[in-house]
């Protein structure tokens, strides 16, 4: 059964006071910097480095200057902003689960435009859930934003707000379960450009079989479609709705151009008893690449058995081992033994992290930095390992990936089963040996896999981190806050509370960094309990402002 609930249960997470309201500016901080970078979409760049750019002359933040951020502005939503803006000429770009999707000058957090979804899917983890890219198209007057919004992928004129095409990813049920919650990545490299994204079925079998899709840039019209559970390629939105969910694609697509590679990760399989029956490709929990003009899957690893895995063939028994946190790709790495190679990291709700040889798709190294989080299969699945995207930069004078977990349990196997009698579940002894994976920020050494720190002070977080000039930013989901890390020792440098569970990312330009907050789900809209203040925020180094 594949998680209804990929965010955090909300009970879980304690209140924090009320810190901003909208409009507040503080004497002591400076207007955003005139730096020309941007952070146009989720991880930064198509790779998803999530990486911030250093600004030649200006005031980056960096681990000499982080003790220094101070709020610029809030701007309140009506709904969670689960996503990571994108950042563009002065621009901050960001949906919100309750349909709306926004235009907000930097420098103050005015709006200066909204677009309402109408896309009718049941969206469970309500409307713009994921990050926009904003991208320049060949012969185009303005930039364009593209979004998920729903089961609809929408392109918006980026200096207007008017829609210039939305396309419906399960056109024949525009009611049905399907939704994007993976963020768009535009490829410009080919002929028309392309905009690449996932789509989910949360686990609901019998619906349009789901996967990654190309979609022309310009129309909106679709130019190829990888389905993972049928491991083939096709040119329709409705050529079947019988599929078994053993396909679904919620994280992001990273693209490398160089090799001509789409690269994503799949979720678990909802039916795979159903699934193996119709002899379809239904192995649990995979990482793809597919060839970035026409689909075709180049190669695919997926995860080995661990030991929250029991062998048989339903998720009920093998847990819900996702690969939600989306890949990041990393040219030139240097291996042990002088070796060099262009990896793929990714980390899955097991609580392993892989690194596979872009190539080839063979494993290089695995590790377990986080503790997984199998609750229950009659619940909600799993609520731990790794979940949001990871970032890449160095730590301690080494290539290091760092990664957020979520929140860990202490079980083996699929967790508390409650049609045993008595319901029950198997201790994961191997905790004891290793408590650190309890730990919620991590810093991976990238040609080996080995844990250079962790940080003990970090709180649970489904969010992805981000890196900047020594700095790691990991927002906290459970405590309601957002901090910043030493890139070399995991020593906090900052922090601030932001009074909502934050899931999104942060952006950051120059000296300045955006955040979105709230987390929510179900597709009635955000859930009210505990109250949160969902939003957007601003923060920057205070001081006169960088030229």
């Amino acid at each position: 059964m594949k998680a209804t609930l990929r965010l955090p249960l909300l009970v879980l997470v304690p209140l924090a006071p009320v810190v901003a309201v909208a409009g507040m500016t503080p004497a002591h901080a400076a207007p955003p910097s005139a730096c020309s970078a941007s952070w146009p979409q989720f991880g930064h760049d198509e790779l998803h480095s999530a990486a911030a750019a250093m600004c030649p002359g200006a005031d980056n933040i960096t681990a000499g200057n982080a003790s220094g951020l101070a709020p610029r502005w809030f701007l309140p939503t009506q709904g969670a902003v689960t996503a990571e803006p994108a950042v563009v000429g002065g621009t901050v770009y960001v949906g919100d689960s309750s349909g709306s999707f926004r235009a907000i000058t930097a420098a103050n957090g005015l709006v200066k435009w909204s677009f309402t979804s109408t896309d009718q899917h049941k969206a469970a983890f309500g409307e713009f859930p994921s990050s926009p890219e904003v991208a320049s198209l060949p012969g185009s007057p303005h930039p364009l934003a593209f979004v998920g919004g729903g089961g609809t992928l929408y392109a918006l004129d980026s200096v207007t707000g008017k829609k210039v095409w939305g396309t419906d990813v399960d056109p024949a049920q525009p009611t049905s379960a399907i939704e994007i919650e993976s963020s768009p990545v535009v490829n410009l490299s080919t002929s028309p450009p392309e905009v690449i994204v996932g789509s989910d079925d949360n686990g609901s079998p019998g619906i349009q079989v789901t996967g990654i899709q190309a979609f022309n840039a310009y129309t909106g019209a679709l130019l190829w479609k990888y389905e993972p559970e049928r491991d083939t390629v096709v040119h329709s939105l409705g050529d079947d709705h019988q599929g078994n969910a053993c396909g679904d694609v919620w994280s992001s697509p990273a693209l490398d151009t160089q090799a001509g590679l789409v690269v994503f990760g799949t979720g678990n399989c909802a039916d795979q008893t159903g699934a193996i029956a119709a002899h379809d490709f239904a192995t649990n929990s995979g990482i793809f690449a597919v060839n970035a003009k026409t689909g075709q899957r180049v190669w695919s690893f997926f995860e080995p058995p661990n030991q929250y895995d029991t062998g048989q063939p339903s998720d009920s028994a093998t847990g819900d081992d996702d690969f939600g946190s989306s890949a990041a790709i990393v040219h030139n790495v240097a291996l042990p033994g002088g070796k060099h190679a262009p990896l793929v990291i990714e980390a899955s709700k097991s609580g392993y992290a892989y690194a596979v040889d872009e190539r080839s798709g063979r494993l290089v190294w695995k590790d377990e930095p986080s503790q997984a989080g199998q609750l229950s299969p009659q619940l909600v699945g799993a609520v731990g390992g790794t979940i949001g995207g990871l970032s890449v930069g160095q730590a301690a004078g080494r290539p290091a990936a760092f990664m957020t977990s979520a929140i860990p349990l202490p079980f083996a196997g699929p967790g508390v089963d409650l049609g045993a009698t008595p319901p029950g579940a198997t201790a994961d002894t191997s905790l004891a040996n290793d408590p650190r994976r309890a730990v919620s920020l991590h810093a991976v050494d990238l040609a080996t896999g080995a844990v250079i720190w962790q940080d003990a002070l970090s709180a649970p977080s489904y969010a992805p981190t981000s890196y900047s000039g020594g700095v790691v930013f990991a927002p906290s989901t459970t405590a309601f806050d957002v901090a910043a890390y030493d890139a070399n020792t995991g020593k906090p440098l900052w922090g601030a509370p932001i009074a909502a569970a934050a899931s999104g990312g942060t952006s950051i330009v120059g000296p300045d960094a955006f955040l979105g907050t709230g987390t929510s789900f179900g597709s009635a809209g955000p859930l009210p309990v505990p109250p949160q203040a969902f939003g957007v925020w601003s923060f920057g180094i205070a001081g006169p402002a960088a030229p």
